[in-house]
């Protein structure tokens, strides 16, 4: 029971800050290097936020897992092509319910 608590514990942790580095990078694109297009800021942004979060999980979250880590990043992947898909065709579909 407790090693489940530690493992939703560092879960959350991990999860906080990979968000921090996604709005870190997020504000760097935008304020100090300027890129124009927030979704492109965005995009990369989430690119590092991602890997941070995959790389969290594999070395900090879930340390006992077993399967290899190429397995495991293919899964992860799949997983947030699927999310980003899905937040997409919501922000899509957005513009025809508020027109």
């Amino acid at each position: 029971m407790q090693r489940d608590i530690n493992q939703i514990l560092r879960y959350g942790v991990n999860g906080l800050f990979a968000t921090g580095v996604h709005y870190a990078f997020l504000v760097l694109m935008l304020e100090q290097l300027q890129v124009r297009s927030a979704g492109a800021a965005n995009l990369l942004a989430a690119v590092f936020g991602i890997s941070i979060s995959f790389l969290g999980n594999h070395y900090f979250v879930f340390k006992q897992t077993k399967s290899g880590i190429l397995r495991q990043a293919s899964r992860f992947l799949l997983l947030y092509t699927v999310l980003a898909l899905m937040h997409g065709g919501i922000l899509f579909m957005d513009r025809f319910v508020s027109a």
